[in-house]
């Protein structure tokens, strides 16, 4: 409508759009050019109709970038940085402290999601900059993750032109926004991650960089349609499984609801913890409102830190509502999410006093309120074991039974496929400038069992101990060369043998699952039974000592997170080890004598 009455463009990015479309032409003549409306749709009602559609979204769109830029400024700002605006989408780091310091100037882009031209654009822009370092240094912020051809070119130019692209997920810089200190130790941790030196494989604690976080997909899909529609899930798997790392990959895909992650682990061991939970989550419901209404009067109620869980369930309830009214009229869709993790840190054992068991039933008492009968709470809960689900009745005298048995849909971290594995070690490889060549990376999933945490950490392993060859993106790693660490990785990685001694065998031990501790060493002193150990042949080897009851339900729950896998063959069910790598520890800790006993005749 603008260019039919002027003739003229301003040069915006919305009229290169209708040029590309052919809804504008150019024309000239001997004194001069000028624009003007395709002359056979100007007279088009459908036309008038689609450009005011397409102007609505130019200005939608030329919005959204201003205020994402905005908070880019402003999280910039927070860590102490002093920035310019180049562009639209591009701003300058003049100066900064902490790790970035030596790389100043250094730019800034925000793209919805990357793609071949902004990498390209960032190089030649820090080619312009004035700079001592020997890498240049650019940060890439993106609402969807680049695609592989993105993640790829990111990798040849780090390798070719020393040319160093920090990712940052732009859902994490608007959760860091309101705090100067966590925004500072985002950019720090994202800074650790990505400068020259940083192993993108050794990744100890959960993962919340979306780019380094793989094979999980359709699982979050699914998270994500229950989490809608009020239902209470629960997701069990081993430590270092991905569990907190679905968690937070789940809190940047659905940061449209209001979501409150917990950490139990401060709250174990505590008689009273229900009035600290309660605060906690009416504290974190406040803070999103006020970042999206600063203005609005909240008069929420402080609970004592020593009064039961049980005084306060009701005043707790009637709080939650008010403010989700509140979070609805801010813009935040309902329900809320709330995110429990660790959650074995505050459950009732046998030992526990009875105000214990009580504190529990008070807290998920009110819990499952907002969530049933209010309908304005979704709960997911994270642990390593079910048994928050599965205990009705607690051991503690005259305690009524457990508010949330059997309300969660109990959901297993499986270990990846092979192709999965691939995807995530050859993904991180590249970001790294390393190649792993097909066998070393089908042995590392057949060692690990396809769970990520011990894959990773064999290919940290790798490239510390190997001298790489080269390859067309940067180095190559050969079966051939590794061979002897994959044989032997207790030998070179304290962190995997702490891991299966710490994570998984102490865990049992402390559990006294005693019968799912013999299986495993049965099923490792025969890995070489061409069709596993069946199961008549366990049962019979294991009778002596256990019910057959109690060895089915070790075999469910091992099998359920990944460490056996069952095969149904005619006549029987069969199982074998699904993480080789634990077949060696556990070998590692016996004498000939006792694996020979354990051998199946």
């Amino acid at each position: 409508r603008q260019v039919g009455q002027q003739k003229q463009l301003v040069g915006s990015d919305g009229e290169q759009i209708l040029i590309r479309s052919m809804f504008i032409y150019e024309y000239r003549d001997s004194q001069g050019s000028w624009f003007d409306v395709n002359p056979i749709l100007a007279e088009a009602r459908e036309l008038a109709e689609a450009l005011l559609e397409v102007e609505a979204g130019i200005q939608k769109d030329q919005k959204l970038l201003e205020n994402a830029v905005e908070k880019v400024q402003q999280f910039l700002m927070n860590t102490g940085a002093i920035t310019t605006l180049e562009e639209k989408r591009l701003l300058r780091i003049t100066a900064i402290p902490g790790r970035l310091k030596s790389y100043a100037p250094l730019p800034v882009m925000f793209a919805a999601q990357p793609i071949d031209q902004n990498v390209t654009e960032l190089v030649q822009y820090s080619a312009k900059l004035a700079g001592n370092s020997l890498y240049k240094v650019s940060i890439l912020l993106y609402r969807k993750p680049p695609d592989t051809s993105v993640r790829l070119q990111m990798a040849q130019v780090r390798a070719r032109d020393h040319f160093v692209l920090i990712p940052i997920p732009f859902a994490a810089i608007e959760q860091a926004l309101s705090n100067e200190a966590t925004s500072t130790g985002l950019l720090a941790q994202y800074a650790e991650r990505y400068l020259p030196g940083a192993d993108l494989f050794d990744d100890r604690n959960a993962i919340g960089d979306t780019l380094c976080f793989f094979g999980r997909g359709n699982l979050l899909h699914s998270l994500e349609e229950d989490l809608r529609r009020n239902q209470g899930i629960g997701l069990f798997g081993l430590r270092k499984s991905g569990k907190t790392s679905l968690l937070l990959q789940l809190g940047f895909a659905m940061r449209q609801y209001p979501v409150v992650h917990i950490d139990l682990q401060p709250y174990g061991g505590k008689l009273r913890y229900g009035a600290e939970l309660f605060n906690k989550i009416l504290h974190e419901l406040s803070l999103l409102i006020k970042k999206r209404t600063p203005n609005a009067t909240l008069n929420w109620e402080t609970f004592q830190r020593d009064c039961p869980a049980a005084d306060l369930g009701t005043d707790f309830v009637r709080q939650v509502s008010d403010l989700a009214k509140l979070l609805s009229e801010s813009g935040h869709q309902l329900p809320i999410l709330l995110f429990l993790d660790e959650i074995e840190r505050i459950l009732p054992t046998k030992e526990d006093a009875r105000e214990r068991a009580e504190e529990f039933n008070a807290f998920f008492g009110g819990l499952r309120a907002l969530s049933q009968e209010k309908q304005l709470l979704s709960i997911l809960i994270a642990d390593v074991h079910p048994d928050l689900n599965r205990i009705n009745h607690w051991s503690q005298a005259s305690v009524p039974t457990n508010p949330v048995f059997n309300f969660f849909k109990e959901i297993f971290v499986s270990p990846f496929s092979e192709e999965e594995t691939t995807e995530m070690l050859t993904e991180i490889g590249k970001m790294m400038g390393v190649d792993f060549d097909k066998e070393t990376l089908v042995t590392i999933h057949r060692e690990s069992g396809g769970h990520p945490f011990i894959a990773r950490q064999l290919a940290s392993l790798l490239c510390q101990k190997t001298d790489q060859e080269k390859s067309d993106s940067g180095k190559l790693i050969k079966l051939s060369a590794v061979t002897r660490y994959l044989k032997r990785p207790f030998k070179y990685s304290g962190i995997l043998k702490d891991y299966f001694e710490q994570s998984i065998w102490a865990d049992l031990k402390k559990r006294k699952n005693f019968s799912a501790m013999a299986i495993l060493q049965l099923l490792a002193c025969n890995e070489e039974l061409p069709e596993g150990v069946k199961e008549e042949a366990l049962l019979n080897k294991l009778k002596s000592d256990f019910s057959e009851s109690a060895c089915l339900d070790a075999l469910r729950w091992i099998e359920d997170v990944g460490l056996v896998v069952r095969e149904e063959l005619e006549d029987d069910d069969s199982y074998r080890l699904e993480i080789l790598l634990m077949s060696r520890w556990l070998k590692m800790q016996m004498k000939p004598e006792e694996i020979n006993q354990w051998q199946l005749k």
